[in-house]
């Protein structure tokens, strides 16, 4: 009988990555497995004590380890004779395979989330010390500056701690432009942004919009207002770490390209934090939110012009100046992104949200979507709804 690999996940699984990667983990062993799992004990009953180390494990012969942390245990994991993937925390490690997050398209979503609300004037939040954040803010910045617009850019108090932190960015945040729209590197920075908007007596999102990263719905929603987040695909990304770590522990082997697995954004989960349009023409914020709130129904072109006073070539002007696209390409794109929010949030059937969504059958619906997507939305639906 073939034995069961031992796996050791090191995985905090108080956080929606952890929990992300470890249910792509558990997927991957129930088509693959079956595979034993070992983990830390929590809390209430480890009688580990602080600083131990990994030790406790020296009675147990590991095949395979999914670590994610960082500290003195890399080192450790470093000497466990037994292929590793490494969850990026901190910092990715040098010879091991790493789970990264996709910071290109991350910072690009955010930015794009912005513009397409009329934004002019952003700010950027992050961690000084954390590569990642460092990546995020890099291509959120270059984005904005390729559409004309300078981003200000949070720089962290020498030595500061959280909450003595927050007076000084308060006092950042004033003297910055609004409406304004700032993207942090997570939603633990999203949080601490929104928290300093309070002291500086701003509002969100009148004054300020406020946008993070992972869509961590215990932080997100606790906040106040809700936060609005960029929704990372960590179980995907968990399930290809797994697959990856059997290879290893099979004696395949990964070539230099295959050293890193992505982690996808798929979306801006919109809360209360960001919904609002930065728009000063009127008629136009009209528009703009004539064509969201009916992005269920079939619209024309000359139903959007009639909810405002302007004329069609007139109001087409200003959709081309402020959002750089036509009327009849923000409908489109607004009602791709509502299906995708359906494709990945329900289980609707493909002819049941075509349906919902007004359109006469499903073969147009198809080709709507791929023709904004370039995929279509079953293909959409694999690749991206949490399994």
């Amino acid at each position: 009988m073939k034995q069961r690999p031992k796996i050791l996940l090191i995985i905090d699984a108080s956080r929606v990555c952890g929990r992300g990667i470890l249910l792509g983990i558990a997927r991957y062993a129930r088509l693959h497995g079956p595979w034993t799992f070992y983990q830390t004990p929590p809390n209430y009953r480890s009688n580990v004590k602080p600083g131990a180390g990994l030790d406790y494990l020296k009675d147990v012969q590991i095949d395979g380890v999914v670590f994610c942390g960082g500290g003195q245990k890399v080192d450790q994991i470093k000497r466990i004779n037994v292929p590793v993937v490494m969850v990026d925390v901190k910092e990715t490690v040098p010879g091991f395979i790493n789970v990264v997050g996709n910071c290109q398209a991350i910072g690009e979503m955010a930015g794009n989330h912005f513009l397409d609300r009329g934004f002019v004037h952003f700010a950027y939040c992050g961690f000084d010390e954390i590569h990642w954040s460092r990546e995020r803010r890099d291509v959120f910045i270059d984005l904005l500056a390729a559409k004309g617009h300078p981003t200000a850019v949070y720089k962290q108090p020498p030595k500061s701690k959280w909450p003595a932190e927050q007076g000084y960015m308060a006092q950042w945040l004033k003297t910055l432009q609004i409406p304004l729209a700032i993207m942090a590197c997570n939603d633990d920075r999203a949080q601490t942004v929104i928290e300093a908007c309070k002291i500086a007596s701003l509002r969100i999102p009148d004054d300020v919009a406020v946008l993070g990263v992972d869509d961590d719905e215990a932080i997100c929603v606790i906040t106040d207002p809700p936060l609005s987040s960029i929704h990372l695909d960590f179980e995907k990304a968990g399930f290809e770490a797994a697959a990856v770590l059997e290879s290893l522990m099979t004696g395949g082997k990964t070539s230099s390209e295959k050293m890193e697995i992505v982690i996808e954004p798929t979306g801006v989960r919109t809360r209360q934090s960001t919904d609002i349009l930065a728009i000063e023409d009127i008629q136009l914020r009209s528009a703009l939110a004539f064509i969201r709130k009916s992005a269920n129904q079939s619209l024309r072109v000359e139903d959007v012009v009639k909810v405002t006073t302007k004329s069609r070539r007139v109001l087409e002007q200003n959709f081309r100046k402020v959002l750089g696209r036509s009327i009849l390409s923000e409908i489109r794109r607004v009602r791709v992104e509502r299906v995708c929010e359906l494709l990945i949030e329900t289980n609707m059937s493909v002819a049941q949200i075509a349906a919902a969504l007004s359109f006469g059958d499903v073969a147009h619906f198809s080709r709507y979507f791929y023709a904004e997507k370039n995929m279509t939305p079953i293909q959409f639906r694999k690749q991206f709804a949490p399994k």
